[in-house]
């Protein structure tokens, strides 16, 4: 397992720790420790081998993350590391906010 000072760019700091975790029966599963209480503590989220998709949803749900781009950036985060992540949130996988984009067509509004 190896330490990250992971900096997405959405100006938070996340301290992470991120590697293999053996099963104990034969396999390995990847376990993610978020460490938000001054480095020490926090929360762990275990990326079973047969994940084929980890949805920001289920994420936030096991984990108790309220934050979404919190959630986001850590998908982002698991994304860098190989895995296939969904975020349904309007935020992208380095937990900025994406403005939803509509279509402006016309000139100034009828009010």
């Amino acid at each position: 397992m190896k330490t990250y000072d992971y900096q997405p760019g959405n100006g938070t700091r996340y301290f992470l720790a991120y590697g293999p975790m053996e099963t104990g029966r034969g396999g390995t599963n990847d376990l993610l420790v978020w460490l938000r209480r001054n480095d020490v503590g926090g929360t762990v989220f275990r990326v079973m081998a047969h994940f084929s998709v980890i949805h920001q949803g289920y994420f936030m749900e096991k984990t108790g993350i309220e934050n979404e781009a919190d959630a986001a950036a850590l998908l982002g985060f698991l994304e860098q590391q190989g895995h296939s992540i969904d975020i349904i949130s309007n935020h992208d996988s380095r937990g900025r906010w994406i403005a939803n984009d509509l279509a402006f067509t016309g000139g100034a509004a009828d009010v």
